[in-house]
């Protein structure tokens, strides 16, 4: 049972709904679909995000709304979506004039090609059984939100504008939900958690937010940057292959302009996404990239994340973790089951040589066996050895980029950063569950996107945690520790107080389980000490906080 509600905004008045959690059965109220930005159709597709006119009727934002145009990876929809989608959703569990709620903002995954805010996915009620303001947006995916032409009218990242644009909604509006524009966390997952990480260096996001967390990603994974050129050439690719008989950047961005926002979605995948390019890493077509045109001021990427996180120094306290199995994400972005993925490693174990390596010939060959050696030694690499291949590509796409941003940010902003790991294996591991059906592989822990069930209401799951189970137990520890952090930046839960932060001297992460405790170290500790040392071997500035 629900009832409507109507609020003034900056922009206009909107209609909500006032409904009953899931979980506790208190008061909700939500508020979808209110437009942050105008439309970025027309002209205003490529472009960074414009300021919303505003609405003279009242809105109706009791329904979510649009989404951009992509390739759906979430919910089944396939190719759907259009240029109109730069909308948010706004739950709180209180709108008295002066509630001053935390207010957490969130920014979902899908490798920045894919992915929406929708509380199908996204349900609020978790959280919001902690008192915080909850916010879900849409940004700007592939193509519409990454393509960099290297020119002012197509700069790239306006998927990360959007973002900001949404954050500084949030400043200007989330009062009016109850929620306190001061005490703002912007938390993400996978290629939400790059994305957040960018911002952590954007100066037009400074002051935006005040905590963050990085859960699964970070702006300096394998899969999250492109240089300028890649993006423009991939760019130039997809015109070429839609009948553009110009190479030159204005002509490119005024073709691609015009042709329908799903047939841009459409060939994607055949001519941007080339064999070779896969081999080495998982590889998305359009993601963010240096911005070599416009104001200095107005970049939120200006150079290599890396070399960025060189010359910032953060005031943003943040929590950053994995989950410990992430590499059957690739089972998820791959036509092609667990065999025949062992099977190319096999005949080609090269490719397991990570990029940052910049190694060809006999190096690459030296690189590769001690790689092998230590997660195979002797055995066979085929179905039974399934286990290690999985750690190692949870290792290439993630865990390297863990442990590269920890060092750094524990040189340069010390004291800032609460390191995770997340093993959890319960029924509210969504994503898991839906990868292994077929499989007969035994394989303990949580795969990539799982500890969102312990977080969000999955609705289209139809699963809560079970009361008394260790599901609510893992859900109640995650979304304790996280809205406190959001509210007073302390991890922290009425029985649990000793995770504490990193330093150059003084490592050490949160097993977050049924049981919450600290171990020193770095997640994972033997593979960090084969990796650091075979850096230090083959590229001696990785793993020190100095590449």
């Amino acid at each position: 049972m629900s009832t409507e509600i109507t609020i003034n905004t900056r922009l206009g008045q909107i209609k909500g709904i006032q409904r009953s959690n899931a979980l506790t059965k208190a008061d909700l109220f939500s508020f979808q679909g209110i437009p942050y930005a105008a439309p970025p159709v027309g002209d205003l597709r490529f472009r960074p995000p414009q300021p919303h006119p505003g609405w003279d009727r009242i809105l109706d934002a009791t329904k979510e709304g649009g989404i951009c145009a992509q390739m759906d990876g979430m919910l089944g929809l396939g190719l759907c979506g259009s240029d109109d989608c730069l909308y948010l959703n706004v739950y709180s569990p209180n709108m008295e004039p002066g509630a001053n709620k935390a207010v957490m903002v969130f920014v979902h995954g899908g490798g920045f090609t894919f992915g929406h805010s929708s509380s199908l996915f996204y349900g609020p009620d978790l959280l919001l059984a902690k008192d915080v303001v909850l916010v879900t947006l849409n940004y700007r995916v592939n193509i519409f939100g990454f393509l960099n032409l290297g020119i002012e009218a197509c700069p790239g990242n306006v998927g990360l504008k959007d973002m900001i644009a949404a954050l500084q909604w949030v400043k200007d509006n989330i009062s009016q939900f109850g929620g306190d524009p001061n005490i703002v966390t912007l938390f993400g997952e996978s290629a939400g958690a790059a994305s957040v990480h960018y911002l952590m260096m954007a100066p037009p996001a400074k002051g935006l937010f005040h905590r963050a967390i990085l859960q699964s990603g970070t702006a300096i994974d394998s899969w999250a940057f492109h240089t300028t050129q890649e993006s423009h050439n991939n760019g130039v690719v997809l015109a070429k292959a839609l009948g553009c008989q110009s190479e030159e950047p204005g002509s490119v961005l005024e073709f691609l302009k015009n042709i329908p926002a799903q047939d841009l979605i459409k060939p994607m995948n055949q001519h941007v996404i080339t064999k070779e390019k896969t081999r080495r890493s998982l590889v998305f077509p359009f993601v963010p990239s240096v911005e070599a045109a416009g104001s200095p001021e107005d970049r939120v990427v200006w150079d290599h994340p890396v070399s960025m996180m060189k010359q910032v120094t953060t005031q943003v306290p943040f929590l950053i973790g994995i989950n410990s199995q992430e590499g059957l994400l690739l089972l998820k972005h791959t036509s092609k089951d667990l065999s025949q993925l062992i099977e190319d490693l096999s005949s080609d174990f090269e490719r397991a040589v990570p990029v940052n390596m910049n190694a060809d010939g006999a190096k690459e060959k030296l690189i590769a066996s001690s790689i092998k050696q230590f997660f195979f030694g002797n055995r066979q690499i085929n179905l039974e050895t399934a286990i290690p291949y999985l750690e190692l590509y949870s290792d290439l796409l993630f865990t390297l980029g863990h442990y590269e941003t920890l060092s750094m940010f524990a040189q340069t902003s010390p004291g800032q950063a609460f390191a995770y790991l997340f093993p959890y294996d319960g029924e509210l591991n969504v994503f898991k569950k839906m990868i292994m059906q077929g499989l007969e592989l035994q394989l303990p822990g949580a795969c990539h996107v799982d500890e969102l069930g312990y977080l969000f209401y999955i609705e289209m799951a139809g699963i809560l945690p079970e009361p008394g189970s260790s599901d609510e137990k893992v859900s109640d520890n995650m979304t304790t520790l996280w809205t406190n952090f959001a509210k007073t930046g302390k991890p922290v839960t009425e029985s649990f107080h000793s995770w504490t932060p990193c330093s150059q001297k003084d490592s050490s992460y949160l097993n977050l389980d049924v049981t919450l405790s600290t171990k020193p170290g770095f997640v994972f500790p033997e593979r960090y000490d084969f990796w650091k040392e075979l850096y230090a071997t083959y590229q001696p500035n990785f793993l020190k906080g100095n590449l």
